[in-house]
């Protein structure tokens, strides 16, 4: 295989995996009107949250995890401090979910 071909496989292997990881973030501040917030909490469900399926993260030393099945369609809701304003995301593909305590964040991937 000549050089050329090598590395266009290499880089359709590249974005192909790219394509299928998925990861999805709570912004680390919100801005209502002039204030902004930093972002404070993470509420994962395994289905839309109206359905009221929300799931019991495990403590870690350094926050919080969820582990979630294939089979389950998470949506994350971020809260953050001192306002109600919320984020709902939706995050289809990911297969855990964590809250970090330094710096405080919370993702799902």
């Amino acid at each position: 295989m000549s050089h050329s071909k090598w590395l266009l496989g290499i880089a359709v292997l590249t974005v192909s995996f790219a394509a299928q990881s998925h990861r999805y973030a709570c912004p680390a501040f919100i801005k209502v009107g002039h204030s902004r917030y930093p972002f404070d909490t993470l509420r994962v469900f395994d289905s839309p949250p109206q359905d009221l399926g929300e799931l019991i993260g495990v403590d870690t030393r350094y926050g919080a995890v969820w582990d979630l099945s294939e089979n389950d369609d998470p949506y994350i809701i971020c809260g953050y401090k001192g306002t109600k304003k919320t984020i709902t995301v939706h995050a289809p593909g990911t297969l855990v979910c964590k809250v970090i305590n330094t710096p405080t964040a919370g993702y799902c991937e």
